[in-house]
């Protein structure tokens, strides 16, 4: 019942405050952010995920939206900031290093809890491209 409960928060936790933060800061339309939502409320029980859904539309439209900009290129934008101030957290509180050749890394650690949330296809080197950007 614990391991049942734990799963309906990390997706609640996505869907309404990373999917949907992305949302309002115009990362994200109102299609791929349901899209996404569902995607991550998958596993969880369907009256979990219907609340959970209709929360996020709820928040969703009523939020006051910037205007989108041509082109989906990429993680939203706050995706990588979630994940930087994720790295520093592991860096600060639990000791991680940031350096590449140790054996768990902060950057390691982010990516293994975003996988947890439902967010894939992330990799150390690319949330430590987020943390040490390069610069234009």
């Amino acid at each position: 019942m614990r391991r049942k409960e734990e799963m309906v928060e990390r997706a609640r936790i996505l869907v309404l405050d990373v999917w949907l933060e992305a949302y309002k800061a115009g990362d994200l339309t109102l299609e791929k952010l349901c899209r996404k939502s569902r995607q991550a409320l998958i596993r969880v029980p369907e009256g979990h995920r219907q609340r959970a859904l209709g929360q996020m539309l709820d928040a969703a439209l009523m939020a006051n939206v910037p205007p989108r900009q041509r082109g989906n290129k990429g993680e939203p934008y706050t995706l990588r900031d979630l994940a930087v101030k994720m790295v520093d957290i592991a860096h600060d509180e639990h000791g991680l290093t940031l350096a590449r050749g140790d054996k768990e890394t902060a950057f390691g650690r982010v990516v293994e809890i975003l996988t947890d949330l439902g967010v894939g296809g992330l990799s150390p080197r690319q949330v430590e491209d987020w943390y040490y950007p390069i610069p234009k």
